[in-house]
């Protein structure tokens, strides 16, 4: 009939109508999707690009931070003071100058790598600094100690050295040469050289920054296994 047309018809418009909109909203899920998925590759480009420097600065900075800790070794220095003899200690204060000269260099590497805006770098240069000073301040204490001995026309003795350690006016020797030169204990034997006490003097001052290497090894180490977390990170920001 007549009417069952119409309505049939309506349906018909209507079922397509509503098929119709279906496919908009389907068309407008798809494209939000689109850009989401979009949005995520781009923001893993950048995120892989950043990881990636990040990943490379992180390596320089091990690699310099390698030979700073390399180079804080007492058995270096030990070996040095091993070596002396009367004639040869102008040869040993110049090998210590130039490995002092070779600690400073690298330590301004190291500082290259770190900022003051950051804070934890900022902590690590001071901490650094302030063990490298200790460890360097005891070199320079066997370099004065072996000035003493270079510059004096007579052999110098442990009653000699005890009397300049001892001395008010003595202004050249720090506290700890002092104490070394006043504790050493001569070996009780016949004839007893004096390249052996002057030796036994200095070792006594590695002694005292012997584990400098190890603490400047701990906070590095330290921030670079946080360094490592931050930058893994990098990879999902924004994803």
């Amino acid at each position: 009939s007549y009417l069952g047309a119409i309505i049939s018809a309506a349906v018909a418009f209507i079922i397509l109508y509503i098929q119709r909109k279906d496919n908009e909203q389907q068309i407008k899920d798809a494209q939000k999707d689109n850009e989401t998925q979009n949005k995520a590759n781009r923001n893993l480009q950048i995120n892989t690009l950043k990881y990636q420097q990040e990943q490379i600065r992180l390596n320089n900075f091990i690699a310099v931070s390698s030979k700073l800790i390399a180079s804080i070794n007492p058995m270096d220095v030990k070996t040095l003071c091993k070596q002396l003899r009367q004639d040869n200690v102008p040869q040993i204060e110049h090998d210590l100058l130039t490995y002092l000269n070779s600690i400073t260099s690298i330590q301004q590497e190291f500082c290259l790598h770190l900022s003051d805006k950051d804070g934890r770098q900022k902590r690590l240069g001071n901490d650094s600094n302030k063990i490298i000073a200790r460890y360097t301040d005891k070199i320079c204490d066997i370099q004065n100690l072996l000035t003493v001995i270079s510059i004096s026309e007579i052999p110098m003795t442990h009653e000699i050295l005890m009397t300049l350690a001892q001395s008010p006016k003595n202004k050249r020797m720090s506290n700890d040469l002092k104490n070394a030169i006043i504790n050493y204990q001569p070996i009780q034997i016949e004839n007893e050289r004096l390249e052996w006490m002057w030796e036994a003097i200095a070792l006594s001052l590695l002694d005292l920054v012997q584990d400098e290497s190890t603490n400047l090894y701990n906070i590095i180490d330290d921030y670079v296994s946080e360094e490592r977390t931050r930058i893994d990170k990098i990879l999902t920001e924004g994803i």
